[in-house]
């Protein structure tokens, strides 16, 4: 883009200080419950694709393809809603779900997880007004490789997330 060097100058001040791995939806609920960003990593069925309400169902027909993972956003959870649900942003657009958004219900959204991370900011160390000089807090990241069984013959799959540590490393900080 035209103004890169400005936008990566301006993320400076939004660098996170910790990254949590989370993997049962009481752990996504917890880290939502505390205002935290939830990165999650979904197999992608044809189903999946092809939201166009409010909530998502997998079909008979669908096969967790272990090649077609999708990052998405967790922005909420209800006990009661679907008898237990994650509400999901999507980047696909307004077309896609209910203007970018779905439901998962518990059940299917254990079936088709691949991976998921937590994120923290401590907005008093990491956040600068306009008259701060901005400090980063202490990057808390740890190298994960996580195990996963696929349910296409109950294989492992490895998935290891040191790129995803290296684009929140800061600048000049070990």
């Amino acid at each position: 883009p035209p103004a890169m060097l400005d936008d990566v100058t301006a993320a400076q001040n939004f660098k996170v200080d910790a990254i949590y791995s989370v993997s049962s939806i009481a752990e996504i609920k917890t880290a939502l419950s505390n205002g935290m960003p939830v990165i999650l990593c979904l197999y992608l069925p044809a189903s999946f694709m092809k939201v166009k309400g409010d909530v998502w169902v997998p079909q008979a027909t669908d096969k967790n393809d272990k090649l077609k993972g999708h990052a998405l956003i967790a922005v909420g959870y209800d006990e009661n809603k679907y008898g237990g649900a994650i509400e999901l942003m999507n980047s696909w657009g307004e077309t896609w779900g209910d203007k970018g958004f779905t439901w998962v219900k518990y059940k299917d959204y254990l079936k088709w997880f691949l991976g998921g991370y937590a994120l923290y900011v401590d907005n008093s160390t990491n956040l600068k007004s306009k008259n701060d000089e901005f400090k980063p807090g202490k990057a808390k990241i740890e190298k994960m490789i996580m195990k996963l069984n696929s349910s296409n013959n109950n294989e492992k799959i490895s998935f290891d997330n040191s790129e995803f540590i290296k684009s929140f490393q800061f600048s000049g900080n070990k």
